[in-house]
C-alpha cells in the first residue's frame, strides 16, 4: 500500500566538527527505530526553503539562517506505521559554526514526541555504524553532492557511501516551486516526517 502526501523538505545539519545532526524515530507499528534528519511537510503557499527554516526551527531550536539553498532530490522506498511510502523528498544543507549547538523540541506536537527516541550530532564517518537504520540509506552521498567540499566526499563522492547515479546534474541551486507528489507518511501519524511528498524544484540531480 502506498499513499499520497505533501511535498517535502529535509535538513541535513552539519556542525563545526563535521557532525551530522539525526533523530530517531520510533514506528508505532512493531516498534522499529530509525535514523533521519530533521524535515517535513511543505505547506500551502512555502518554498522549498521557507518550509526547511521552518521544520528546523519547529524540530530542532537551531538557527534557520544557517539553511542553504541548495537542493538535491531523494528517493524514498520505505514502511512506516503499517504502510508503504513510495516517492520523492528535497533535501538541503545547513551549516553551524559551533560544535553541537544546543536542540529543542518545542514546536514539535505530543504525538510526535512520543515518537521521537533520540537526537545526537554524529561524526559524520560514524553514520553507518549506527546500530539502527539510516534513512535515506544513501545519506552520505547526498550530503556529498550538497557539501561537495567537505570529509565525507572523494574524488566527488561520498567516502564508502556511494554516489549519485551517473549522467545526472548537480543540486538545484534556487528554492523552486514543490508540486504535490507521493512521500514518505507524516510524522503526526507516527511516521518518520511530518510532510511528504515529491516536489519538482527543477532539474536537479536525484540522489538513488
Amino acid at each position: 500500500m502506498s499513499t499520497t502526501r505533501h511535498a517535502t523538505a529535509r535538513v541535513l545539519c552539519v556542525d563545526a566538527a563535521d557532525r551530522v545532526l539525526l533523530m530517531r524515530w520510533r514506528d508505532p507499528v512493531g516498534g522499529k527505530l530509525i535514523w533521519e534528519p530533521p524535515g517535513g511537510g511543505v505547506e500551502a503557499g512555502e518554498s522549498l526553503l521557507v518550509a526547511a527554516r521552518r521544520e528546523l526551527v519547529e524540530e530542532t531550536g537551531l538557527d534557520p539562517g544557517g539553511v542553504i539553498d541548495r537542493w538535491a532530490p531523494v528517493q524514498r522506498d520505505m514502511w512506516w506505521n503499517g504502510l508503504h511510502y513510495t516517492g520523492t523528498e528535497h533535501y538541503c544543507a545547513a551549516r553551524f559554526d559551533r560544535e553541537q549547538p544546543p536542540l529543542g523540541q518545542d514546536g514539535l506536537q505530543p504525538d510526535e514526541l512520543a515518537s521521537l527516541d533520540a537526537t545526537a550530532w554524529v561524526p559524520w564517518d560514524e553514520v553507518r555504524a549506527l546500530a539502527d537504520p539510516v534513512e535515506p540509506p544513501q545519506l552520505l552521498a547526498v550530503l556529498a553532492a550538497l557539501l561537495p567540499d567537505g570529509p565525507w566526499a572523494v574524488g566527488g563522492h561520498a567516502a564508502g557511501a556511494g554516489a549519485p547515479d551517473e549522467g545526472e546534474g548537480a543540486p538545484d541551486r534556487g528554492e523552486g516551486a514543490p508540486d504535490r507528489g507521493e512521500g514518505a507518511p507524516d510524522r503526526g501519524e507516527g511516521a518518520p516526517d511530518r510532510g511528504e511528498g515529491a516536489p519538482d524544484a527543477g532539474a536537479g540531480a536525484a540522489v538513488d
